[in-house]
């Protein structure tokens, strides 16, 4: 009886075995290119797409250094614009607001007076 580790082991232009002929399955497991084949194939892909991404993770590395201070001042100015600008609005909104209630203050004294003197009910 012919085993699959006898198969695998007969070299690929080996067409018989001692025991008869070789089924269809056991020649396409002769030509079947194995797993280190297949894994030797691959090494040098996967090596070359490694040293592409360390590349990459370097020159993005790089380039944050660069930005970085870049951001931190940028978001210190804006803040201090924004600082600036709610500091000059602020007595602008107040004084719109005192404003508005004087005025209102006014019109409520005007329409307590309409409603106490006689004959200005209907």
């Amino acid at each position: 009886m012919v085993g699959i580790c006898d198969c695998v082991a007969a070299p690929a232009s080996e067409s018989s075995h001692a025991e008869g002929p070789l089924s269809s399955q056991q020649q396409y497991l002769l030509k079947r290119p194995s797993d280190a084949d297949k894994s030797a194939q691959l090494i040098p892909i996967f090596g070359l797409r490694w040293q592409k991404l360390e590349a990459t993770v370097e020159l993005e590395a790089h380039a944050n250094k660069r930005i970085r201070p870049c951001w931190a001042d940028g978001a210190g100015r804006s803040s201090d614009k924004f600082q600036a600008l709610s500091l000059g609005i602020s007595p602008i909104n107040n004084q719109t607001f005192l404003d508005g209630r004087s005025t209102l203050e006014k019109f409520q004294s005007e329409a307590e007076g309409d409603l106490d003197t006689p004959g200005s009910r209907p």
